[in-house]
């Protein structure tokens, strides 16, 4: 998740918090807001600010990754008096912001973004649509950081964080540095203590630049000039976390978690202060549980807060709203729904509120907190990672003038029908392309020469396309983005079956397909299954061409059934295999039911758990009844390959015929019912190795690997024993009319990032 810093500037009302409530009492109601003068001295006539913009930096992730290469990418979400929309500012030769983003002055943003081994400081001063490289950062394997910025003095400070404080992991560390100047200091706030998890957080206030710290007291350093440290005198019981230290002119708040009783249930809580007076705690009452995740200011009294309750089964989220400086908090009335808030500010003039969620929604409210509404984004991919939310709202200068790109559209030209006679297999290569619009936008192309040339043939917004699946030259489905697709003409058309999944709403994610025939197949999604009340992986099977889908039944797995489906598929003869978890399924009518093969070397089914024999393989179905496991590289024991030739009755371990597990990413594989066979297995230190059978796997010959240097496999089809095609990391399309003696390059689109491929004799 990306951190971002919302500070609040300018003089607010000088009235100090009232009272101190005992960390256990009940919370009182606060009263209703009252609009507030905005800091530039321009009065609020609304809930929001004329020029006021609310930014969110979100992360798009297009595939699941146990599928292929995840594609990501990365988007604003800016909100302008209640309306959400989305910036594409990604693309062309900008640096690729990570996230957080601090506004220091109207319009003014900064960010980082990683280059090479160090990460550099990023300006933007059109309020984030364009950015420009201000100077390098030191840092090792950086995963957060955050930024604060006084151009006042001159100074920017980096809060590079390596392990998110977690067990066994050092730092965060601080750096100073003076505008223009490249020369970043590390500053002198000792870093977390091996095996001890800290809490940093950085914010502004009273012209200072402090960072506090937890482990194991609380502490305040001032970082601006010399760095000067200040206890926090609290309650031990209290422990900081989740949210940023939110400040405003000599204010500041940390939110966290107090346990009232020893054993008992830790509640959200948030410290307040003005500075050199005491720390007071002020618990939320009613969220037994919960944990803060936002915290925000739009002055020195009015504050809202945001959190989830992690539950099995269901999790739920939470808002609070305070209107006396934090003293006390009021839960505020969401809209229901299970998308967790990822960020939450307040404007200035006190009555507005924006947040966001996981689910590329926004919230918002005129009231302080106390209602609110929810707008949903254009669909951006299969999954997102939204950050919090930063607020521009300085001094009221308008930004509506700032362009908004639109809702991007894929134009292709209708593809023509498959040609009669065409030579070779027909193939098809599915995957997105980053380069369209905000959204990841999934492609589908098809090649009539065996992958020599090929042509784009469907494009859909909204994630991209994962699986494909082919059992003759007319007849298949494609799926991602959400959605299934049909086709009975090769591709020139195609049908959107996704309505007619039995679910309690439309399947959030679509990665894989594998078909028996021109009316059965399956698909594994994710989705709420009707009557259930949480969202999990799902087996999808149809018998009547995709017209309509139901949920497979499966053996209950306890909690986790259905967590996460790694792969799975079906052959002509209607075996199957699915990987549940570290738990092997295998089906024998279609994909219909599913349950521990009898057989299987490492399932048992009588003690509930599986062997050490594989961990998130890859899966291969090919013939009548032959069902292949090819092992990853996620365990050293991995066994490498396993032949069973009857549906899963019976195995062979082949493992000593193809060598060693993969030693740095997935395998990829294809069998053809005559016996023959490939495989690719990264290796590390060099090329992936290709092999190649034509016994049904009893020998092995090594191939010339295709492959450049540092390049993985991705997918691989064979349509008969001499034509193939290969997908690798580097986007290429490699193609082999030989078996896999010598392999070539075909012709894809320049953006095309492939993710999978299928073939038809």
């Amino acid at each position: 998740m990306f951190l971002v810093l919302a500070i609040g500037c300018g003089s607010g009302s000088d009235r100090a918090p009232s009272g101190s409530p005992s960390p256990t009492g009940a919370t009182p109601r606060p009263a209703s807001p009252t609009p507030t003068p905005d800091p530039s001295g321009i009065p609020c006539e609304d809930a929001f600010e004329e020029g006021e913009v609310f930014l969110a930096v979100a992360q798009i992730l297009g595939v699941a990754p146990a599928n292929g290469i995840a594609s990501t990418k990365r988007v604003l979400i800016r909100v302008h008096r209640g309306v959400a929309e989305v910036l594409d500012v990604a693309g062309g030769d900008e640096p690729h912001w990570r996230g957080r983003i601090f506004f220091s002055a109207p319009q003014v943003a900064w960010s980082w973004s990683e280059d090479g081994e160090n990460a550099v400081l990023l300006r933007s001063d059109d309020a984030g649509i364009t950015w420009q490289r201000v100077s390098p950062i030191p840092r090792a394997a950086t995963l957060q950081m955050e930024l604060s910025v006084d151009e006042q003095r001159g100074l920017a400070v980096a809060l590079v964080n390596q392990g998110l404080g977690s067990f066994g992991t050092p730092g965060p560390y601080v750096y100073r540095t003076r505008l223009g100047s490249d020369d970043w200091q590390l500053l002198d706030v000792p870093p977390a203590e091996w095996l001890k998890p800290s809490w940093f957080g950085l914010g502004a206030r009273d012209g200072r630049i402090e960072v506090p710290r937890w482990w194991p007291t609380l502490r305040i350093y001032d970082v601006t000039d010399q760095v000067a440290a200040t206890p926090v005198d609290v309650d031990d019981r209290f422990q900081p976390g989740g949210p940023e230290y939110a400040t405003f002119v000599d204010h500041g708040w940390i939110g966290g978690q107090f346990l009232a009783e020893p054993g008992g249930v830790a509640v959200p809580a948030v410290l307040a202060s003005r500075a050199g007076d005491a720390w007071q705690l002020a618990t939320i009452a009613g969220v037994d549980g919960g944990r803060l995740v936002a915290l925000d200011f739009a002055n020195a009294e009015q504050g809202i807060t945001c959190g989830e309750v992690i539950g099995i089964p269901l999790s739920s989220r939470f808002c609070a709203f305070s209107d006396d400086g934090g003293s006390s908090w009021a839960l505020a009335g969401l809209p229901d729904g299970q998308a967790p808030i990822r960020g939450a500010a307040r404007s200035p003039c006190g009555a507005g509120v924006v947040a966001v969620t996981s689910a590329a929604s926004v919230l918002t409210s005129d009231d302080g907190g106390r209602s609110w509404s929810e707008q949903m984004l254009p669909r951006l991919g299969d999954q997102l990672d939204v950050g919090p939310v930063a607020r521009n709202s300085r001094s009221g200068a308008s930004t509506s003038a700032v362009a908004i790109a639109p809702p991007p559209t894929l134009d292709l030209p209708p593809p023509a029908p498959l040609a009669p006679g065409a030579p070779g297999p027909v193939v098809w290569a599915a995957g997105d392309s980053v380069e369209r619009g905000p959204t990841i936008m999934g492609l589908l192309l098809r090649s009539e020469d065996a992958g020599l040339g090929w042509t784009p043939i469907l494009g859909v917004p909204g994630g991209s396309l994962s699986s494909v699946a082919f059992v003759d030259r007319l007849n298949g489905w494609a799926v991602g983005a959400g959605r299934i697709l049909r086709t009975d003409d090769g591709g020139a058309s195609f049908v959107d079956q996704t309505a007619g999944v039995a679910l309690e709403a439309p399947p959030a994610q679509t990665r894989i397909v594998s078909a028996r025939d021109a009316e059965h197949a399956i698909v594994v999604a994710r989705g709420r299954p009707a009557g259930s009340e949480r969202e999990r992986d799902l087996v999808l099977v149809t018998s009547d061409g995709g017209a309509s889908w139901r949920s497979a039944a499966r053996p209950d797995l306890g909690i986790v059934a259905g967590a996460g489906i790694g792969d799975a598929c079906l052959t002509a003869g209607g075996s199957g295999i699915l990987m549940d978890e570290t738990r092997v399924l295998l089906t024998r009518d279609g994909g219909e039911t599913w349950d521990f093969g009898p057989d299987f070397p490492f399932s048992r089914p009588e003690s509930g758990s599986s062997g050490e024999g594989f961990t998130d393989p890859v899966l291969h179905c090919s013939g009548q009844d032959d069902l292949w496991i090819v092992g990853s590289d996620v365990d050293p024991r991995n066994d490498t390959l396993w032949h069973s030739s009857d549906g899963g009755r019976t195995w062979r371990d082949l493992s000593a015929a193809v060598g060693s597990a993969p030693e740095r990413g997935r395998p990829v594989a294809s069998f053809l019912a005559s016996g023959d066979g490939w495989i690719v297995l990264p290796r590390a230190g060099e090329r992936p190795q290709v092999l190649r059978t034509r016994d049904g796997g009893a020998r092995w010959a090594t191939l010339v690997s295709p492959f450049l240097d540092h390049e993985l496999p991705v997918a691989m089809a064979f349509g008969d024993d001499r034509h193939g095609v290969l997908l690798t990391s580097d986007r290429r399309i490699l193609r082999t009319a030989d078996g896999g003696d010598t392999w070539a390059a075909g012709s894809a689109p320049a953006d095309f990032a492939p993710l999978a491929v299928g073939a038809a004799p």
